[in-house]
């Protein structure tokens, strides 16, 4: 998408979610970089929607297998 409005000269509004925090990132071509050519600062955190419908990742079972017991802990 990013290529496609950079080669056509259409603004571009990006945005995503990670938990409770929100980002956006407007990009005009010419005016500002593109999104393909800015980098994401390392997560801190797996994202949850990663955990409940993707786990892809040993830390994700890891994350997993942290709340389940965190859960049981609690009751």
């Amino acid at each position: 998408m990013d290529q496609r409005c950079v080669f056509y000269r259409k603004p571009l509004l990006e945005s995503g979610t990670l938990g409770t925090k929100g980002n956006t990132q407007v990009i005009i071509p010419d005016l500002t970089e593109s999104y393909g050519s800015s980098q994401d600062p390392p997560e801190k955190e797996t994202p949850s929607c990663t955990i409940k419908n993707f786990p892809n990742a040993i830390n994700h079972t890891i994350e997993v297998r942290r709340l389940l017991a965190m859960m049981c802990v609690q009751f």
